[in-house]
């Protein structure tokens, strides 16, 4: 079946826009609902509000999630009911109307207790409420709706939303001393990249399932500090620290970074290195000194 118009079920968010943007840009009409959409409210916990955003549309990408990790171990009630039963109404809409669907899920997922990437076969152990219920999201996508793509991401930063090299470029320009934490390690990833491949998944006809979607090479929130300073020509002192100096509700894996290979085995273009997506997002936003 072909696509040619498409529901980006938290459209108005950071990575939503961009997918939103990248489908358009294939010459492909999608609609950006969301909670606070004028013209296409939906509530993703509510089956009849999915049917009316859905009907008429051949497939649809949810972005809408409940992200504020600290947020979801103070309410871990209202994190379930979004992320695993607002999949699941999703995805249940969708095996209704036999379109596909693209979830995004996360690192979170797994516990960190490893030295090499992983790979999307190795079993999930979230540490956290929001890993456990985005792997609750998973499993409810993978039993209701067959047709369906979970895509794995991680520290994701783009243009129209808040994110890490944001928020420490504000913090610099406070005047507050900077102290990000070095043993944690991850996939910086660009929403513009993502949106791509969840394009591609859809588009291409590649095999159902779940995918790692991350840009390549990986670093620690420190090493992306010095990082997004080095781009932006700011010489800055940056403190390491250690995780157990930041005071935070959520364990956090030590180790989450992903391999990719699976996406390229469907023809996906290499992911880049982040350091080159970062690059790219420091001129998207007018922060690049070159």
């Amino acid at each position: 079946m072909g696509i040619s118009r498409i529901a980006v079920i938290g459209g108005e968010g950071m990575l939503g826009k961009d997918v939103v943007s990248a489908f358009q840009l294939r010459g492909i009409e999608a609609i950006a609902a969301d909670k606070t959409s004028t013209e296409h409210p939906v509530d993703i916990t509510d089956m009849h509000s999915v049917e009316s955003i859905l009907s008429g549309c051949d497939a649809a990408v949810l972005t809408a999630a409940y992200t504020d990790v600290d947020g979801c171990e103070r309410n871990p009630k209202l994190a379930y009911h979004v992320n695993a039963f607002g999949a699941g109404a999703v995805a249940s809409v969708c095996r209704r109307y036999s379109i596909p669907m693209v979830y995004i899920s996360t690192d979170f997922v797994f516990d960190g207790c490893t030295e090499s990437p992983y790979r999307e076969h190795q079993p999930a152990n979230p540490l956290g409420v929001y890993g456990a219920s985005k792997w609750a999201g998973e499993q409810w996508v993978r039993e209701v709706c067959p047709e369906h793509y979970i895509c794995r991401t991680a520290w994701l930063f783009g243009a129209n939303g808040k994110s890490f090299p944001k928020t420490m470029l504000n913090a610099h320009r406070a005047g507050r001393e900077l102290r990000v934490v070095a043993d944690q390690q991850g996939c910086p990833t660009y929403t513009k990249d993502l949106a791509d491949w969840v394009c591609h998944l859809l588009l291409s006809g590649a095999p159902y399932g779940t995918y790692h979607t991350v840009n390549s090479g990986s670093t620690s929130w420190h090493g992306l500090a010095e990082e997004v300073f080095r781009i932006a020509g700011l010489d800055v002192t940056i403190k390491p620290i250690d995780h157990t100096e930041f005071t935070t509700p959520t364990e956090r894996p030590p180790y989450s970074v992903l391999n990719t290979e699976r996406l390229q085995q469907t023809g996906a273009t290499e992911p880049r290195p982040w350091q080159l997506a970062l690059k790219d997002f420091m001129k998207e936003i007018g922060e690049c000194a070159d």
